[in-house]
C-alpha cells in the first residue's frame, strides 16, 4: 500500500514551497539588503522563487489551507501575484522583507507538516 503522502497532492505542492524556500534562502546567503537592491540577478532569482511559492499555494487543496489558517498563503499568493501582475513596479525592499523575514517563517511552518520529500 502506498504511503499517505503518495495519495495526498497537497504533500507535492508542500515540498515546491519547501524546495523554493530553501532556494531562496540560498541565493540570499551573505547577501545584504545592498547586495539585493543592486542585482538584478538575485532579483530575478528571489521574484522566481516567490512565484514557486505562489503558485503552489494556489495549488494546496482549499481543506488544507483552511486547517492550517496560521500559515500565510494568501499572503503568499498575493506576493506571487504582485510580481506577475505589477512587474513594472516592484518594490525591492517589500520584496526583500518578504524573502528575508516572511519565507522562513513559512519554511519553518510547513517544514513540520510533511514529510521527507523523495530524492529527485
Amino acid at each position: 500500500m502506498p504511503h499517505d503522502h503518495e495519495l495526498n497532492p497537497d504533500f507535492t505542492f508542500l515540498w515546491h514551497i519547501q524546495r523554493a524556500c530553501r532556494q531562496m534562502q540560498t541565493h540570499l546567503e551573505g547577501i545584504s539588503s545592498e547586495d539585493f537592491q543592486s542585482s538584478s540577478l538575485i532579483q530575478n532569482a528571489v521574484y522566481w522563487n516567490i512565484n514557486v511559492i505562489g503558485e503552489a499555494v494556489g495549488n494546496l487543496s482549499d481543506d488544507f489551507k483552511q486547517t492550517h489558517q496560521e500559515i500565510p498563503f494568501q499572503e503568499a499568493r498575493a506576493a506571487r501575484n504582485r510580481i506577475v501582475h505589477g512587474y513594472d513596479s516592484i518594490k525591492n525592499d517589500i520584496i526583500w522583507k518578504i524573502a528575508t523575514l516572511h519565507i522562513p517563517q513559512i519554511l519553518d511552518q510547513i517544514t513540520t507538516l510533511i514529510p521527507e520529500p523523495p530524492q529527485d
